[in-house]
């Protein structure tokens, strides 16, 4: 419901035909605990009154009246008609001086002002605290949601930053066996090169009936292809089945050209010192 103003009520009060007579005049009175006293009256008689002009006096005897006093001060109109001693009509307003706490608003020496006054701290007391209640829990209603809004923030940060990690691990998975693959099947030609390269003297000459190369090249060949394809199970059943005097000979054939491939095993191991894997090294740049 919209608040009525000081010369919005007055304009009715003149207007009210209702009452036996008409508006005869106003009065305005400061209310002092369960006392009155006048400040300034109106006839109304010759002329015509301004409800406007009328508010703008009330208002500035209002202020006049209490301007060295602190605190809510309370005003009151009174409306006559028909020129009767008793006011028909009323309407009260409060001044507010000084801090507008309420703490010093004027009450007689009485037990109904001491009543007053107790009631008026007590309502004041209560806004205090009513007001400091809802300012920490718009604070804290504030400082829960910017909270909320930066986790928010932080958990879409976090998985984005896993899915970017997830990522780049399973391409460096990809790569290496990519890698490892390679190499296998780098390692399993040269293998199979090695192998047909040794065979070669032997399957030349079995196919041609001649002796393209030396025979002893041949054998040679033949007798470390044979010791690669053999594992210890086999060389054990082996062993068993030669007699000792082609046995011994054999052993000794094995262990030399063994010999051999271990050292040209560790010179190659030795050449691949210092270099890089490309896969590695391109993410270890990155």
């Amino acid at each position: 419901m919209a608040r009525i103003t000081i010369d919005q009520w007055l304009f009715q009060a003149m207007a009210d035909t209702n009452l036996d007579g008409p508006c005869t005049g106003f009065s305005l009175v400061h209310k002092v605990g369960a006392a009155s006293d006048e400040i300034y009256a109106i006839k109304l008689g010759t002329g015509k009154w301004d409800a406007k002009e009328m508010a703008t006096i009330f208002i500035g005897k209002a202020q006049a009246a209490v301007q060295d006093k602190l605190g809510r001060q309370e005003f009151t109109i009174l409306a006559f008609y028909a020129n009767r001693p008793e006011p028909q009509s009323k309407m009260s307003f409060v001044q507010e001086n000084g801090d507008g706490t309420g703490f010093e608003t004027t009450h007689a020496p009485t037990k109904e002002g001491a009543l007053g006054q107790a009631m008026n701290m007590a309502q004041h007391g209560f806004t205090f605290f009513h007001q400091q209640s809802v300012v920490m829990y718009r604070m804290a209603l504030e400082a829960a949601q910017s909270t909320a809004k930066q986790n928010q923030e932080l958990m879409a940060e976090n998985r984005e930053a896993i899915q970017l990690v997830k990522t780049i691990v399973m391409d460096r998975a990809a790569q290496d066996h990519a890698f490892r693959m390679a190499e296998i099947e780098a390692k399993k030609s040269a293998e199979t090169r090695e192998f047909l390269m040794k065979l070669g003297p032997v399957v030349v000459n079995a196919v041609t009936g001649k002796e393209v190369f030396p025979q002893s090249t041949a054998d040679t060949a033949l007798i470390e292809s044979i010791i690669d394809n053999l594992s210890e199970s086999d060389i054990q059943a082996f062993a068993q089945k030669l007699p000792p005097a082609l046995m011994g000979p054999l052993a000794a054939r094995a262990t030399e050209y063994l010999k051999k491939k271990q050292a040209a095993q560790a010179e190659a191991s030795r050449a691949l010192v210092g270099r890089t894997d490309p896969v590695t090294d391109d993410k270890a740049a990155e």
